[in-house]
């Protein structure tokens, strides 16, 4: 699993995670299954990495929903301009269910 997706799942769970020096945290833990939170843990450096690099303008994308103004949209564009991290960033969006979407009962 890449660092890409751990955030991914993390963001479908509604857990919100940041880095603290050297350390991640997320919030709340009990949210998080024990194999992602393994995950996370064996990929630390990865996530840390993800959530402190910048794009562009110096600010990290929105990876948990689309862009909102024309700022985003570059910072999206920049950050899936390398083919890996597209891939990543591609396999994680065709597999995304908005929550949104799902708690909406048919008419």
């Amino acid at each position: 699993m890449t660092a890409v997706e751990i955030l991914g799942r993390l963001n479908d769970l509604g857990v919100s995670v940041r880095v603290n020096g050297n350390k991640v945290r997320v919030a709340p833990v009990s949210a998080v299954p024990g194999e992602l939170l393994a995950e996370a843990k064996a990929h630390k450096q990865e996530l840390i990495d993800e959530l402190t690099t910048t794009y562009g303008d110096g600010q990290p994308p929105p990876l948990g929903r689309p862009p909102a103004t024309e700022q985003e949209l570059r910072r999206l564009m920049d950050y899936i301009a390398d083919s890996d991290t597209f891939d990543a960033w591609l396999d994680w969006a065709m597999n995304y269910t908005d929550p949104a979407e799902t708690s909406r009962s048919n008419p």
